[in-house]
């Protein structure tokens, strides 16, 4: 199958890098054998890592995902965002790729307004966009070509508008593209402070930024319950068959975890040091 590994990018800021290392530690937790790389500008931290890339970002402007992706060092890549919390083994992620080129998750969160405003109307709306926190590829030519292009969009977007999101114009060098891509269930990337549905187990929680892998594994256990649900606000709702004669179902709680606390002036100050920082 050729070689396999999972790849970080934390450049920028130290945080960053301690983020990823709480992520790491909970791949390795479920997945003990499999190869990680650490792509960064800055200090890593040891203990989590097989192998350590040094790589430059281009500042506040950069959108490094598609700028560093073709580093990874690996035929068959998993790629996770920093802010993620691996709760079991993704090895079947890369048996996907044995015939496609690109796999990701539904973005529970569209950017609706964004795509109408200021994305190329080339792509029409039931071309959903998809999250790119957690993205599995195939290296090739026609994937670094796909990057590059991505990164081209991103630039254009970011020189005529100032926005620094990424996903929009992932979805449009994806539909732009020649690659074959699978959807992969939203338990492989579940938006826990967001609403959405499960089936299964849950495989990857994102949205972890800043927060103790204690609390994690809390939400973790919230989630774990079997069969079809829905998640919202911190509550977790199971649907079910009842009564015998007539059959309706309903809707039970679950489980439920509590929501972050975000702190707007903390959200803001932690924007002005990351600034701070690039600078």
């Amino acid at each position: 199958m050729g070689s396999t590994g999972i790849v970080y990018i934390a450049t920028r800021a130290q945080m960053h890098v301690e983020q990823a290392c709480i992520s790491a530690r909970s791949v390795r937790r479920v997945m003990p054998d499999v190869p990680i790389t650490l792509l960064t500008d800055q200090a890593a931290v040891p203990g989590y890592w097989d192998q350590v890339l040094r790589v430059e970002s281009r500042g506040p402007r950069s959108c490094d995902k598609p700028l560093l992706l073709w580093r990874s060092p690996y035929e068959r890549t998993l790629f996770l965002d920093n802010d993620t919390y691996v709760c079991a083994d993704l090895s079947d992620v890369f048996t996907l790729l044995d015939r496609f080129d690109l796999a990701a998750v539904h973005e529970p969160h569209r950017s609706v307004d964004w795509n109408r405003r200021f994305v190329s109307a080339d792509v029409p709306p039931s071309f959903v966009e998809l999250n790119t926190g957690v993205l599995a590829f195939h290296q090739s030519e026609r994937m670094i070509a796909f990057l590059s292009n991505w990164l081209a969009l991103h630039d254009r977007e970011y020189q005529d508008h100032g926005i620094n999101m990424d996903q929009p114009t992932f979805r449009v060098a994806l539909y732009r593209s020649d690659l074959r891509f699978a959807t992969l269930p939203s338990e492989y990337n579940c938006r826990f402070h967001m609403g959405g549905y499960l089936r299964g187990q849950v495989k990857v929680l994102h949205g972890a930024y800043q927060l103790e892998p204690a609390y994690l594994k809390q939400v973790e256990r919230a989630l774990s319950a079997e069969g079809p649900r829905v998640h919202i606000a911190g509550r977790v709702f199971l649907q079910q068959d009842v009564g015998r004669v007539v059959r309706r179902r309903i809707s039970r709680l679950v489980g439920r975890f509590r929501e972050p606390q975000s702190n707007i002036w903390l959200t803001r100050l932690r924007v002005l040091r990351d600034r701070y920082v690039r600078e």
